[in-house]
């Protein structure tokens, strides 16, 4: 669905901002654990079906798939709470990336992205939030069973060399 601000909302899917480092951006591990296992209890409880992150920062912007939004809301407040970890709800003058205009802090808001070459419809939007959830999954897999680094650089070989090829494909048409 589109609205005056040239952006494309999808449908049953919110954000919300976490903080995950101090003013410097040196992260703070535990709470990204945190964060995680909120979203993997979010996950257990049927709240959520599908959920992603992505760093901007200091801030951790979760956005997940829900037909229970204000379900879904009221618990992600509560495990906020219970695991000590924090909701950004409005800028703080300490953190410099708050008080930048993009990407502006999200509460808890519906999904939205700009209409641009990345993005021209929802559909495009859907394809990025899917890929993003199941990559996340992945992760999550890989970093949870083995915690083994090289594992990981390989997995992340693998997907970048995977990407570069299609792109060539793409690219070349």
């Amino acid at each position: 669905m589109d609205n005056q601000k040239n952006e494309i909302t999808l449908k049953n899917w919110y954000q919300v901002d976490f903080r995950i480092a101090n003013p410097d951006l040196l992260v703070e591990p535990g709470k990204v654990r945190k964060i995680f296992s909120i979203m993997e209890e979010l996950k257990e409880k049927k709240l959520i079906d599908m959920w992603f992150f992505l760093r901007e920062k200091s801030k951790l912007r979760i956005r997940w798939h829900s037909l229970k939004k204000e379900e879904t809301k009221k618990e992600i407040e509560t495990l906020s709470n219970n695991f000590n970890v924090e909701i950004i709800k409005e800028p703080n003058p300490s953190f410099k990336d708050d008080l930048e205009d993009y990407p502006p802090i999200a509460p808890f808001s519906d999904y939205s992205e700009k209409n641009e070459e990345a993005f021209p419809n929802s559909a495009a939007i859907e394809t990025f939030a899917d890929i993003m959830s199941r990559e996340t999954n992945i992760s999550i897999i890989v970093t949870g069973i083995v915690g083994n680094i090289e594992l990981i650089k390989t997995t992340i070989h693998c997907l970048q060399v995977q990407v570069a090829l299609l792109y060539n494909m793409i690219a070349k048409h």
